[in-house]
């Protein structure tokens, strides 16, 4: 009868006080009479039962941590540590590890020996092992021996094959760059030069050039050798590019020499016309004579004629006028006075000449009494030669001229006064007159006024002159040039004062222009010119603003370049007479620096001295010892100053580079950079 499903008996449960149904439950279930359960219920509840079913839940439980470890090892792990599960744990995890490496090594051994057999075949393996009488460690040792072998002829073909596709790789690269040559060539001078693709290079470089200048100079004979080089050099040594550049040259060539041809043709005809004009007039010029000598010959005829008839008619009026002397009436009016009187003045007539005019300091004009109506300006049909300098002042210490103020705006009035210490003098018809600071004629015044005064003190009141400027006035002597006093300088305009500074970073090339008005009218189209250090002519500014843009009283300029430069102030819109300036000097300087990247090559420049608008910089890449300015590598244009980069295709030629900064046509660099050398051009 099966136990299943039987309940827990009383005595049992007196017994085996511990037991619950389910553990009961399952004893019985795995019993086949009730005697096997009652036996099995003592062995699970005694003492010894209990411990080793702790060291099953300990087996387990380091079987779930170690899943990898056999059963047997972890228990006699736990028994050497006295069934301590944390003790036991160390060990286990050295044997865990132990057993990986072990694993890896077997595995790295089988696929060794694999990849070794694998490249030997079933037949020669049997045939080895039959060598061998069977001996596994022999057979073994020699199936590694035909292997190594096999390695070692296999990495000879590889290192063939390298070499040769290294060979390859060198010979299609130098086809590439030399299309014009063949692969033999190419090869044998690789050969030559031990497959050295630079020392080849730069060999068949210099063949391949060659070539090129040879085929060129067949297919263009009349282009010389440096007409050729330059054409190479300009298209980068290609061809094609030259065989277009030589053609182009060609043809233009033959338009000028069509052109020099055309304009001699010209030049010829343009003499042989003239040549024909010359005959023509010589041959004008010689009918022209002949008709003068016809002329003359008629003329002289004619005289000859009337000669002859005025002497016949002279001796005809001899005859009569000797016969009227006779008269008694003409004896009588040539004894009387009116006969005389007239000889005598017709005497005077024939020796009358005219009189040189007297020296400068005795030309003077009687005076009229209170009258100002005739001006100085009429003596200038009176002749002198004198200018005025101090050495023409009369008594300079006795004649004293002043001018007060003695700066003043256009339009204002002015006083001007004189005073003489000579006592004999009396002034009468005196007049005053303004002149520009250097002038010296005399007759070249700008305005005048009399004295009206014959009092030896005295002043005037007038207007200055509109044009801005320095001025001096003359006292004159009565209505003559006779100077007498020479004033101070007179100050004509208004009075600014001016400076200028940098403002911030001077390579942002801005300039602050300060002012203030000190005296004058009022001026609102007034404007400040920017200047270089070496203009004079007001009209050529390099820039201008007005006044009336000004904030806090100041204008602010960008300059065109670092330097000295110039700052003038012009009270009016359409006037070039500056009455305030100032300057500043800008600092700055010019830097290249060269580097090169592969194909590639770079100037770094910071140009602050030239102006790229008026002075058209330009930079260049040339050899370091180049000596002809225009044998540059590579060129460009600066358009805008300041920082900047330019770059180049790099030079395919090797050698040491260095880039320049020229200005204009000049040929003379105001800049070199740093070197650079371009070791391997190919």
């Amino acid at each position: 009868k099966s136990p299943a499903n039987m309940s827990v008996p009383q005595n049992i449960k007196q017994q085996f006080p511990g037991v619950t149904e389910s553990i009961y439950q399952d004893i019985v279930s795995a019993s086949s009479s009730r005697d096997e359960a009652l036996d099995n219920l003592r062995g699970f509840f005694s003492p010894q039962a209990e411990v080793e079913r702790q060291q099953r839940l300990k087996i387990e439980e380091l079987k779930k941590i170690f899943p990898e470890t056999d059963q047997k090892i972890i228990s006699q792990v736990l028994q050497q540590n006295s069934w301590n599960v944390d003790a036991a744990i160390v060990p286990l995890v050295q044997i865990h590890e132990n057993s990986i490496r072990e694993k890896t090594k077997k595995e790295r051994a089988n696929s060794l020996l694999s990849q070794f057999y694998s490249q030997l075949s079933e037949e020669e393996i049997q045939r080895v092992l039959h060598q061998n009488n069977g001996n596994a460690d022999a057979t073994a040792a020699r199936l590694l021996e035909i292997v190594e072998q096999k390695e070692q002829a296999k990495r000879a073909r590889e290192e063939t094959s390298r070499v040769q596709f290294e060979k390859d790789q060198k010979i299609a690269v130098l086809e590439k760059k030399f299309p014009d040559l063949k692969r033999p060539e190419i090869t044998d001078h690789l050969k030559r030069k031990n497959w050295d693709v630079y020392l080849a290079g730069k060999e068949l470089l210099r063949i391949s050039e060659g070539r090129k200048i040879e085929t060129l100079q067949r297919l263009f004979k009349a282009a010389t050798y440096e007409e050729i080089h330059s054409a190479l050099e300009a298209a980068n040594w290609e061809f094609v590019g030259a065989v277009n550049r030589l053609t182009a040259a060609r043809l233009e060539k033959k338009d000028s020499q069509r052109q020099q041809e055309a304009l001699k043709r010209q030049e010829e005809e343009r003499k042989r016309q003239l040549r024909l004009r010359q005959e023509d007039e010589i041959e004008k010029q010689r009918r022209q004579q002949k008709e003068r000598e016809q002329e003359e010959a008629r003329k002289q005829k004619a005289k000859e004629e009337a000669e002859k008839s005025f002497m016949e008619r002279s001796v005809h009026m001899e005859d009569e006028l000797n016969a009227f002397l006779q008269k008694p009436r003409y004896q009588e009016l040539l004894n009387g006075d009116l006969i005389k009187d007239s000889l005598l003045l017709m005497e005077s007539k024939r020796d009358f000449s005219e009189s040189l005019p007297n020296a400068v300091d005795q030309i003077e004009i009687s005076p009229i009494d209170d009258d100002y109506s005739s001006s100085p300006l009429s003596l200038a049909s009176q002749p002198f030669n004198f200018s005025l300098t101090p050495s023409n002042l009369f008594s300079p210490s006795e004649a004293t001229l002043l001018v007060e103020p003695t700066l003043v705006d256009s339009g204002n009035n002015f006083t001007v006064s004189w005073a003489f210490s000579d006592d004999q003098y009396v002034p009468k018809n005196d007049w005053i007159a303004l002149y520009n600071e250097t002038e010296d004629d005399p007759q070249k015044y700008l305005f005048y006024e009399w004295t009206r005064s014959d009092k030896r003190k005295g002043s005037i009141v007038m207007k200055a002159p509109l044009q801005y400027g320095n001025y001096r006035l003359n006292y004159f002597k009565n209505k003559t040039y006779r100077l007498l006093a020479q004033s101070n300088i007179l100050s004509v305009g208004p009075r600014f004062d001016m400076s200028a500074d940098v403002v911030g970073d001077p390579s942002d090339r801005k300039i602050r222009v300060t002012f203030s008005k000190k005296s004058g009218n009022d001026y609102p189209n007034a404007w400040v010119g920017l200047y270089s250090s070496t203009e004079i002519d007001n009209k050529n500014f390099c820039g201008f603003e007005w006044l009336s843009n000004n904030v806090n009283s100041q204008i602010e300029f960008v300059a065109p370049k670092s330097g000295t430069w110039y700052f003038r102030l012009f009270p009016e819109r359409s006037t070039y007479t500056n009455v305030a300036s100032c300057s500043v000097v800008l600092p700055g300087k010019d830097t290249i620096k060269l580097s090169f990247s592969g194909v590639e090559t770079y100037v770094d420049y910071d140009v602050q001295t030239v102006d790229p608008r008026t002075e058209k910089p330009w930079i260049g890449l040339y050899f370091v010892d180049e000596k002809n300015y225009r044998s540059y590598r590579r060129s460009q244009y600066i358009y805008e100053s300041g920082k900047g980069r330019i770059v180049f295709k790099t030079p395919i030629h090797e050698g040491t580079y260095h880039a320049r900064l020229f200005t204009g046509n000049s040929t003379v660099s105001l800049l070199c950079s740093n070197p650079i050398s371009v070791p391997n051009a190919v």
